[in-house]
């Protein structure tokens, strides 16, 4: 196979995988989780209301810097919900008494693996952000401050 023909086939398949990819990012997502206090979440729960899971940990430092502007935007917005997802186990007495002590009052989930494979993270902190569509609007890695989220939320985002 000539050298034109093999590039031509490499940028086809490129092409298809990258189609392919904004396709499922466009459809809604999906998940479901428990939090500490028994309540289930997923998106069809809060349709019509922007979705904002924050996974963290808490022998993450960034992770736990995050909390204060988190919980600052839940009690401030009645358009989004936030989700703390607490990547330390299933330890549900643990992770409430630290996320307590932190100030949050937004439902956290205990993870375990099963849990957290439901968004794909790679590290910590991860903000996924959903619109009211169910959509993924945003999966920022590291990180995330309060004026990004609000940017998001108010469309004024430079880099969606």
């Amino acid at each position: 196979m000539s050298r034109k023909c093999l590039a031509a086939a490499a940028f086809s398949l490129m092409a298809a995988l990258m189609s392919a990819a904004s396709a499922v990012s466009a459809a809604p997502a999906a998940f479901e989780v428990t939090d500490t206090a028994g309540q289930l979440h997923n998106l069809s729960r809060h349709q019509g209301k922007w979705v904002v899971v924050n996974l963290w940990a808490t022998w993450c430092p960034p992770c736990v810097a995050e909390i204060p502007a988190l919980e600052a935007l839940h009690k401030s917005r009645q358009d989004i919900v936030v989700l703390g997802v607490a990547a330390d186990g299933a330890d549900t007495r643990k992770i409430s008494q630290f996320a307590s002590q932190l100030g949050a009052t937004y439902p956290i989930v205990a993870a375990d693996r099963q849990t957290l494979s439901q968004f794909h993270a790679r590290g910590f902190p991860t903000t996924i952000v959903y619109d009211k569509g169910g959509r993924q609007a945003l999966l920022k890695e590291g990180a995330i401050t309060r004026q990004e989220l609000e940017d998001l939320l108010q469309g004024t985002r430079q880099d969606r």
